[in-house]
């Protein structure tokens, strides 16, 4: 996978990511209009990809087997449930965060079970199907770091609330930041709120100090 959000956003317009990232793209896309735009653009690129390919021809049993579903009792009973309101069935009532996150979170912020990860930061990990990365949240307490590291694969890191600076520059609520094995880095939240970030990684982090080494075994 590539680390570049241009790439995830033709990737999650074409169907191609998993459950962890397509939340967070999803979410990206409820904070940050201008990546909404590029979605458009992508979802254009990948319409006249499939445009271009030449058409397969239908089996001729196709039609009776279009006919046979349409006929089952079972499909029929799922196309007649009313689905419940949104309100009813969110057990998330932060209304800050965006609903394809709130969505997948079984509480609260405050109410889901958080893990020591660092000194200052805490961790909360989202379960999620049909997964091959690994989703959670994170808190960084003003002033403090997460531990140094790199990637074996990608990490994409979704601001929330708060800020954090990465190589020099600040991310604040709705910017998203992409790192790959040729980064390795040391995120440090900025200002007086705590950090709230929502980050998935496709591999394993590989830590650089000792105490990031030591605690390792008890962070995944």
């Amino acid at each position: 996978m590539s680390a570049d959000i241009d790439t995830l956003l033709l990737q999650y317009s074409a169907g191609t990511l998993d459950t962890p990232m397509s939340i967070l793209v999803a979410s990206y896309l409820t904070l940050e209009p201008e990546a909404r735009k590029k979605l458009v653009f992508a979802d254009s690129l990948n319409a006249s990809i499939v445009d271009s390919v030449e058409p397969v021809g239908m089996s001729e049993d196709s039609v009776q087997t279009l006919m046979d579903a349409i006929d089952d009792e079972t499909v029929i009973e799922l196309i007649a449930l009313e689905p419940e309101p949104v309100n009813d069935i969110l057990p998330c009532s932060d209304m800050d965060l965006p609903l394809p996150l709130r969505r997948a979170l079984s509480s609260d912020v405050d109410g889901l079970k958080w893990s020591f990860s660092y000194p200052g930061v805490k961790s909360s990990k989202i379960k999620a199907e049909e997964a091959t990365s690994d989703i959670r949240l994170l808190k960084i307490q003003p002033g403090k770091s997460a531990p140094r590291h790199a990637h074996e694969g990608i990490e994409a890191t979704l601001v929330l609330r708060g800020a954090f600076i990465d190589g020099g520059e600040v991310y604040s609520r709705g910017d998203l930041a992409i790192a790959d094995g040729k980064v390795e880095h040391r995120p440090k939240a900025v200002g007086d709120d705590v950090c709230l970030c929502l980050a998935v990684t496709t591999g394993s982090l590989k830590f650089k100090d000792r105490f990031g080494r030591v605690l390792k075994d008890f962070i995944s």
